[in-house]
């Protein structure tokens, strides 16, 4: 399509000494829309507070002296010396705002470390740090009051315990299920929350991030209540079933084949569990994340460092003697009585024989009192052989420590579970990775039976936390140059 030029209107040309009328007048649009910010608007009359404002402002711009001088006119003048105090310390030691409450007089200044919550992860000695600054006496004390990986009642003192933030934790569950993907079944058995309902809760979600941030914790709470209401009913009934699993399991064996009954209920109660491991870690994508996981952990609620720090206590006492985990030996000293701690290292189950029967830590396969051992009971074949493995697992006893779900199991040579109830363990196994996943799907649906976990998990002593500093010694262990020694793994 052609312009043509000449149809365009006029584009009226002012001459360089053009001006607006300052007043009245014209009846021109460019007149009537000409807005003048009186003189009087921009500068002041000189005062001794005025002045000096204006250097401020002079200095650090007009926003920041017109916010100083709205916040000197909400306090009383006789208030501003230990204003102005307390900021010149700030601004000499160059700090910056930080999330701020009140500290006691008698504990300013004992800061030993960053000021920060312990994190899920902790190693054993910032947690037993953080219980010493908490003045926990032992280990009842430590896990009590625990929720979704955070305590109740407690100061945030340095290298403190998380304390309770309902929109932390909402915020962390609406994160961990934008990462989960949905299972179409699990435990081998239909999931009774289907796609549309993954996508509700999904929609859901987005539309409480979008709300005001500060009813963003009561929000999920509303939605989570609504949610529960229309599905704790079919969610329940399929946590019943899977609680219900390992019972089934048979635990009686007779007759001359016995043995090979018992063997191959082992082998196929271990396959289920590790599937179960596997596919909900496929599902959940993350295996431990902190609200999620806490309460399937021993001491329900609180985080993997706290559970991992009072299972070694309520094991050992914190007496360690030798151990091979850096964790261990950063956070206790050496006592000639006490225990040899065989953890946080993954070796074959030959090399781990041939240590323990070397040291005289072990017999024919069977553990000495005060001697600790882990093992991941799902290792591959190459590096735990079948036989090796159920003759350990038999001949002691095993314990799930701080978590059922991952496949490490704690060995001691006393007390504990009969023999025949190691298909039974792989079972428990199996239902804890499956009742977690199926949590992942509902976060909002409570289905942690701690009466049945804790039969599970089995009771363990109270201990007291241990003062002094830390003075641990690793362990060399030395595997590569320890002697061979061929163990009877029969049972």
């Amino acid at each position: 399509m052609d312009f043509d030029l000449n149809a365009l209107p006029a584009i009226p040309i002012q001459s360089d000494d053009y001006s607006p009328p300052l007043s009245g007048g014209s009846s021109s649009a460019m007149a009537a829309d000409y807005q003048f910010v009186p003189l009087t608007e921009i500068t002041g009359t000189s005062s001794p507070y005025a002045d000096i404002m204006s250097n401020l402002q002079d200095q650090a711009g007009p926003d920041a002296a017109q916010k100083f001088h709205e916040f000197l006119k909400t306090i009383q003048p006789a208030q501003y010396r230990h204003v102005t105090s307390a900021f010149a310390r700030i601004v000499s030691a160059n700090l910056h705002p930080v999330d701020y409450r009140y500290v006691s007089k008698d504990a300013r200044g004992k800061a030993a470390i960053e000021i920060k919550p312990i994190s899920h992860n902790a190693p054993i000695a910032q947690a037993l740090m953080a219980a010493r600054l908490h003045n926990a006496p032992d280990v009842s004390y430590l896990t009590r009051d625990w929720k979704d990986g955070r305590r109740s009642g407690v100061d945030m003192l340095n290298g403190g315990f998380p304390t309770e933030d309902p929109h932390a934790v909402a915020t962390e569950y609406m994160a961990d299920f934008a990462n989960l993907r949905a299972a179409a079944a699990i435990g081998g058995k239909p999931n009774p929350l289907t796609s549309v309902h993954i996508d509700w809760i999904r929609k859901n979600h987005e539309k409480i991030k979008t709300s005001d941030a500060n009813k963003l914790a009561q929000n999920y709470s509303n939605f989570a209540q609504q949610a529960a209401a229309q599905l704790k009913g079919p969610i329940g009934e399929f946590a019943k079933r899977l609680y219900a699993t390992p019972s089934g399991i048979k635990d009686t064996f007779e007759g001359p084949t016995a043995k090979a009954e018992f063997t191959a209920l082992c082998i196929q109660s271990r396959t289920i569990a590790q599937e179960a491991l596997k596919n909900g870690r496929q599902s959940r994508r993350e295996d431990n994340p902190p609200p999620l996981t806490a309460p399937w952990y021993r001491f329900p609620g609180a985080t993997k460092a706290v559970n991992r720090l009072a299972f070694v206590l309520a094991t050992t006492g914190g007496a360690i003697k030798t151990t091979t985990s850096q964790q261990v030996s950063a956070a206790f000293g050496v006592t000639d009585d006490g225990w040899h701690v065989f953890m946080d290292n993954d070796v074959p189950l030959e090399t781990l024989f041939a240590k323990l029967s070397s040291t005289g830590l072990m017999t024919n396969g069977k553990l000495h009192p005060k001697v600790l051992v882990q093992v991941n009971v799902f290792a591959p074949e190459s590096a735990a052989p079948i036989d090796k493995l159920f003759g350990l697992l038999v001949k002691n006893t095993w314990h799930f420590g701080w978590a059922i779900h991952d496949g490490y199991i704690f060995l001691t040579g006393d007390g504990g579970q009969p023999a025949n109830l190691l298909p039974k363990m792989f079972g428990i196994i199996a239902a804890v990775n499956n009742l977690r996943t199926l949590h992942a799907h509902a976060p909002f649906v409570d289905i942690a039976d701690v009466g049945v976990l804790g039969q599970w998990y089995g009771q363990v002593p109270d201990a007291k936390i241990p003062s002094g500093v830390f003075t641990g010694t690793t362990f060399d262990i030395d595997f590569e140059s320890s002697k061979k020694q061929k163990m009877d793994g029969s049972f």
